[in-house]
């Protein structure tokens, strides 16, 4: 994703390093804080995968530490596929994880969906065994449980995997049966991200948007967009970020009255979205003018459109001819009445019908019906006296 990224408070640093901090606060004890008093099997990145699914499952959860820094160690060498063997291990540990996720600590919760996903990116490795689709429920159910979880904690770092998995493969070729089986895995999610970015909590909305924008079909991206104009600054500025490259669903028409938005990192990340789309400088300054809070300097926008070849005037003068000051739009409709290009007409005949000041809809009709060469092109209506016989 483009631009700098939005700060989201509570977004999880390493993996490994936020496990074994909260589950250092299980260390040496059951599920409800009591010492065991069970023989402790230390088990370490080392340790086979078999017997950490072991210890995880009878609530040992210094053993998912052991997760985090063997699943380090593999990322740092070159990409392994995983064999039958390994994969059902894999297995194990995830269905582990599962089994006692109710049981963790809130933070502990965001670090077990985090390892889950990372699991799960060890069946994307080449080759990849044909057990892999077995992966998918175990971390569908600790994913989804994470994104409903109610801690700030668990949310956040749930959100951070699924934009990952948006694009997700497993290392073999599926065939038709494992293709749909993935695809309405991945629809789950996306609907449980929807349901996020209606929170309350705005840094839980903008992980969610976040995790949307990383989304490559556009309809589905576009439920963010609306997101641009949420009260909370946060939210507003990931908005304008998630959709940087993304003209078709955040058009610029959106970002350019955040230039004045009043939270100065906002209007930073409006500034910074419209120069990535490629707008000069001086068209940013047309946009400083075009969404200016004063209506005189809107204003005085409009005679300097006229002789712009570094912009289309038509977009802006359309832009203005929506301005909330009567003025701006009578100046407006009068530089489009001047103009000839269809979208011109057609902006004034919408005017001229639903404009809310029956001043602006006079004066764009009255433009209309001033301008011959148009209103000789066109056609007779029906039932017109262009269309009967008149008698000799």
């Amino acid at each position: 994703m483009p631009g700098q990224r939005v700060r989201i408070l509570g977004v999880l640093g390493g993996v490994a390093a936020l496990a074994a901090v909260a589950f250092g606060l299980w260390t040496g004890f059951g599920s409800h804080g009591k010492r065991s008093n069970r023989a402790v099997v230390r088990v370490n990145a080392d340790s086979p995968l078999a017997l950490i699914a072991q210890q995880i499952e009878k609530g040992d959860f210094r053993a998912l530490t052991a997760i985090a820094n063997k699943l380090d160690s593999i990322h740092d060498g070159p990409p392994v596929g995983v064999d039958e063997n390994e994969g059902k291990d894999w297995i194990a540990v995830l269905k582990a994880i599962r089994a006692n996720y109710a049981r963790l600590g809130d933070g502990t919760r965001g670090a077990a969906a985090s390892i889950s996903a990372r699991i799960l990116d060890r069946f994307a490795a080449d080759p990849a065994p044909a057990i892999w689709i077995e992966a998918l429920t175990p971390v569908h159910d600790i994913i989804l449980a994470a994104l409903s979880d109610r801690a700030l904690k668990a949310r956040v770092p749930a959100l951070i995997e699924v934009k990952r998995f948006w694009n997700w493969q497993p290392g073999r070729s599926m065939d038709t049966r494992e293709e749909l089986i993935l695809g309405d895995w991945k629809e789950t999610f996306y609907l449980s991200v929807i349901d996020c970015m209606a929170n309350a909590d705005p840094k839980v909305r903008a992980s969610a948007i976040a995790c949307l924008g990383e989304l490559p079909i556009d309809k589905a991206a576009a439920n963010a967009a609306p997101y641009v104009n949420d009260p909370d600054p946060l939210v507003r500025a990931q908005t304008i970020v998630a959709l940087a490259k993304r003209p078709q669903v955040l058009p610029e028409d959106d970002i350019i009255p955040l230039i004045y938005d009043v939270n100065p990192d906002v209007a930073s990340k409006a500034i910074e979205v419209l120069k990535i789309r490629g707008l000069t400088n001086e068209q940013i300054g047309m946009c400083r003018m075009v969404a200016h809070p004063k209506a005189d300097i809107r204003l005085s926008a409009i005679p300097m459109l006229a002789n712009r070849v570094d912009v289309d005037p038509i977009v802006w003068l359309i832009r203005l001819s929506r301005d909330t000051d009567e003025s701006v739009r009578l100046k407006a409709i009068e530089a489009l009445g001047a103009r000839k290009e269809i979208e011109a007409r057609d902006r004034l005949a919408e005017i001229a019908s639903a404009d809310r000041s029956k001043v602006v809809r006079e004066a764009a009709a009255k433009l209309m019906v001033g301008d011959d060469d148009q209103t000789a092109s066109l056609p007779p209506l029906p039932d017109s006296s262009g269309l009967k016989p008149k008698a000799n």
